[in-house]
């Protein structure tokens, strides 16, 4: 076997021990302990149900400062809503990772999905987990569904009626909106739904697009005020008991993106409308979570609490209800979350909230007893019930939802110790394949890691030594020169106004025409740069291949990119595409993130051809880029290994091994096509030496 198909048989292996390694980053599915029969069952009225039609408006990438905390009129209506105290509005926080599947999985059945789920997210299957949806179905409540067509994919079946648009057409910002509206005006007069789920895409994609600062943005959020004020005023007019939540599935980040964990991504706005509460103005927007909204929902219609669900429903939302009633549901919630600790594997320390419980649980017997004998008395008691209850279930609560996620350890130390080996093995064969840089070449090979401080050292060389060795080498010419200094004036002034366009809002993205012709310039200048100082041995082979890595991943973050799986631009999949097609999205998507990466290999590697016909040297620049990869994704799944149980795994260090298993396939793409090229002028008898 060759010495380049053994490195795509090695690469081969190596990305798929990656999978196997994020295969082993499971999420744990809590399943309810079997109890006994409610003792206090018999005791409790369920024939109260305070909501007979249900609006659920979810509008992708509502922020916070859109809504509940925003200080200018964006939502006029619902700002003045809850001035009036006839609304009542929470700032919403989700977790990781802020994309819309695990999102909308954990608004309807309570839980926190994993971080796994943003793979999914492109192709969503049907949800299996207990969820309020297949509640109301049970119930023989008719549920219509219009907006992002990511519900179909979860509940197929679920639907009375429904309209999917979608989602990942990011351009559209109008018609996507208007089609939901559309079957809004038509079904809403009516009386053949029950619950009416709507999900808006136009505002996260005007983010995608322009970002949070954009002028579209207001507009937008006008649009959603005056649709949920028709839908407000007809449920009014109707006279029916209604409860309409308007919320976010995430928020979106200063540069317009989602998917990470900054402040603005993981909070949103959360507003409940609702003639079956009293009107009550809040002094202060309180903060609750997203899985929160769950249980809520489900006491609130009557249809019984998501076995997996770990939130606790929102407390001041019940009051409006008989006091039987009212003790009864914060209990119900509290037995299915001290099940779910009992009945998982997560060993949650949970003793004192059961002794709580137990405790409560008397009072609430003792309360029930009094309320019989007088109906009019014991509101403290009531009070006090309800406030134990809600202790426990705080308790219960917050410590499920921080334990969900588990890890497949065979599986992750299997892979681990896989990519060990292989590592080993290749740097033992990157070893023996040729002699280690001299130490006096150390600083030619910090020169090449350093592109910018050579083109910037190399002018000055020329400037003031014109008959300097170095110069006679490098043969600059006055176009030469000219064209370098242009260069590097240019990106500097780029790069200083894009970091400070960073650092303050949303900036204009660098994927335009000019910047990426400034990638080509500089990787056509530093590939015969970098070939004349290896070639004078002023540098050696080695070191240049370390200072085309470098430049490589330069143009990675230059181009807006990060580690956070916020600065993906999702817009770049759409440009030129006239209708969906998810394969060509993601290339599209791919070619955007990683194509600078991916050409600046290529050139050095193609000049190379050029004026060397050995193959035997551009290989090496293979094994070098491999091995530096290879170190470094193995390094760093020893790291996120070892640091699995740390507050920052699932919104830093996960999202960063995603990114590492993409470079990885960067250069498994590479190799494979520089083999391609191989095999087939191989095949043909002819060189792949070419002129350029």
């Amino acid at each position: 076997m060759s010495g380049l198909s053994l490195l795509v048989l090695e690469q081969t292996a190596v990305a798929a021990g990656l999978l196997a390694y994020l295969t082993g980053l499971v999420t744990v599915r809590p399943r309810p302990a079997l109890q006994p029969q409610d003792p206090l069952a018999r005791h409790s009225n369920d024939s109260f149900v305070p909501v007979e039609k249900t609006v659920l408006i979810v509008i992708d990438a509502l922020r916070a400062d859109h809504l509940v905390t925003a200080n200018a009129p964006l939502m006029p209506y619902l700002q003045g809503e809850l001035a009036n105290g006839a609304a009542w509005g929470y700032v919403l926080h989700t977790a990781s990772p802020t994309v819309t599947l695990p999102r909308i999985k954990s608004l309807v059945t309570g839980s926190v999905p994993g971080f796994m789920d943003v793979i999914e997210n492109f192709g969503a299957g049907e949800l299996v987990d207990d969820n309020i949806v297949r509640r109301w179905v049970a119930q023989g409540q008719r549920i219509h569904f219009y907006g992002d067509d990511t519900w179909l994919n979860l509940f197929p079946l679920q639907f009375w009626k429904h309209q999917g648009v979608t989602s990942f057409f990011v351009t559209d910002y109008t018609e996507v909106d208007l089609n939901v509206t559309h079957h809004v005006n038509k079904v809403l007069p009516s009386n053949e739904w029950d619950v009416l789920i709507l999900h808006y895409i136009g505002l996260d994609h005007i983010g995608h697009l322009e970002g949070p600062m954009s002028p579209l943005i207001g507009p937008k959020l006008r649009e959603m005020d005056a649709l949920i004020r028709n839908i407000h005023t007809t449920l009014e007019a109707k006279g029916s008991r209604y409860m309409v939540l308007v919320c976010g599935d995430h928020g979106m980040s200063d540069a317009g993106g989602h998917g990470g964990s900054s402040h603005s991504e993981v909070t949103t706005s959360a507003l409940f409308l609702s003639n079956s509460l009293s009107p009550k103005r809040q002094e202060k927007v309180q903060e609750v979570r997203q899985v929160d909204l769950a249980p809520t929902l489900s006491l609130l219609t009557g249809i019984g609490i998501p076995e997996g669900n770990v939130g606790q429903p929102i407390a001041e939302l019940l009051p409006d209800m008989p006091p039987e009633r009212r003790m009864s549901l914060h209990r119900q919630a509290t037995r299915q979350l001290l099940a779910i600790a009992q009945g998982s594997d997560l060993h949650l320390n949970h003793g004192n909230a059961e002794l709580l419980f137990e405790q409560t649980t008397q009072l609430h017997e003792r309360t029930l007893q009094d309320l019989h004998k007088n109906p009019g008395g014991s509101k403290a008691e009531v009070e006090r019930v309800c406030k134990f209850y809600m202790d426990c279930q705080h308790q219960v609560s917050d410590g499920l939802a921080a334990r969900q996620q588990s890890y497949d350890l065979s599986i992750i130390y299997l892979a681990t110790t896989a990519l060990l080996m292989i590592f080993a093995v290749s740097m033992r064969r990157h070893i023996k394949g040729g002699p280690v840089a001299p130490r006096l070449q150390v600083v030619g090979a910090t020169v090449g890691w350093c592109a910018g401080c050579t083109f910037l050292g190399w002018l000055l060389v020329c400037a003031v030594a014109s008959g300097s060795k170095m110069c006679n080498l490098l043969q600059p010419s006055a176009w030469l020169l000219s064209v370098a200094f242009i260069y590097v004036t240019v990106m500097m002034v780029s790069s200083s106004s894009f970091s400070r366009a960073r650092n303050t809002q949303y900036s204009d993205r660098a994927d335009n025409v000019g910047m990426l012709s400034l990638m080509l310039l500089q990787n056509w200048i530093l590939s015969r740069v970098l070939y004349r100082l290896a070639l004078a041995r002023y540098l050696s082979w080695d070191g240049a291949a370390l200072a085309v890595n470098w430049l490589a991943f330069t143009h990675f973050f230059n181009q807006g990119n990060s580690n956070s799986l916020t600065t993906i631009d999702m817009s770049a999949g759409f440009v030129g595409v006239s209708s969906f097609h998810p394969v060509l999205h993601g290339v599209l998507i791919a070619t955007q993130t990683f194509g600078p990466t991916f050409l600046t290999y290529l050139a050095f590697l193609v000049h190379l051809t050029s004026k060397d016909g050995s193959k035997e040297r551009w290989q090496r620049q293979l094994y070098i880029w491999w091995c530096v990869r290879l170190a470094t994704v193995t390094l760093y799944l020893l790291n996120v290994t070892f640091q699995r149980h740390h507050l920052f795994i699932w919104s830093v260090f996960t999202p960063k091994l995603l990114y590492e298993g993409a470079h990885v396939l960067v250069l498994c793409a590479l190799t494979l096509y520089m083999w391609s090229v191989e095999k087939v002028c191989t095949l043909l008898q002819v060189t792949y030496r070419f002129e350029e």
